[in-house]
């Protein structure tokens, strides 16, 4: 069993105890899991957890039935506003990380919806340069009809700007072929300290920027889980957050 899967068990034995009240109450619905089992999981210190213990806890706080799921889904809205509203104060790019089904979608269209100056934008994997332009300017109310790409970069640029802390969610960022991910590069130059950026995607997302000595950027993975991409003359933080 992978690291990354251990991580995406612990976070959700984590949402699973503060569903039951307490590690011991939780404890008391896991066949086979004590509490100090548990603890151990919580706090990292796996070396004498095998893989079936891990397999065991697994198969039994993701079987729950609708209470369960509700108290995890609030737990990542509440969460994942929090991470939109820290990325739009502080005019960062971001990647966000998380498995299919956790209300990723539903947080940010939320958030765009009591929020100013929040673009949220569904990505398609068919998309080129040109419509993945189309589409942010629509989603800032413009209609791009009869603009070339050019037109279209310096209308979005400059209209972000003009803002007051603007933020762009790209959803399903991992969708797009790589050649609207590396146009992305040249947004983040012209904006990069006045706009927030945050791409949301599954673990795909973190594989497309699996690319080491490339004229565009190389990663850097800490066992944190936080990684810095790096560029000639500039940098970006991605949060690999396994939620």
């Amino acid at each position: 069993m992978t690291t990354e899967e251990k991580l995406e068990i612990r976070a959700d034995l984590e949402v699973y105890c503060q569903s039951k009240g307490s590690q011991n109450k939780a404890a008391n619905t896991l066949m086979g899991v004590s509490s100090a089992t548990i603890s151990q999981v919580l706090n990292q210190k796996w070396d004498l957890i095998n893989d079936e213990m891990w397999r065991k806890i697994a198969s039994q706080i993701r079987s729950g039935g609708s209470d369960w799921k509700y108290v995890k889904e609030v737990h990542n809205a509440a969460y994942l506003g929090q991470f939109f509203a820290a990325a739009k104060q502080n005019a960062q790019v971001f990647g966000l990380v998380g498995r299919a089904g956790i209300g990723k979608t539903a947080a940010a269209k939320n958030f765009a919806k009591e929020n100013k100056n929040v673009f949220h934008i569904s990505c398609n994997e068919y998309w080129d340069r040109l419509w993945f332009l189309r589409e942010l300017i629509r989603s800032m109310g413009k209609n791009p009809a009869g603009m070339v790409m050019a037109e279209m970069v310096e209308y979005a640029v400059m209209n972000l700007k003009e803002l007051e802390r603007p933020i762009v969610i790209l959803d399903e960022a991992d969708k797009l072929r790589d050649q609207v991910l590396f146009f992305f590069i040249t947004l983040y130059n012209r904006l990069e300290d006045d706009v927030s950026i945050v791409l949301m995607a599954t673990k795909h997302l973190k594989k497309k920027f699996q690319i080491k000595n490339t004229a565009f950027w190389c990663m850097i993975f800490l066992q944190t889980g936080v990684c810095t991409l790096k560029r000639p003359k500039a940098s970006m933080r991605m949060l690999y957050t396994p939620i």
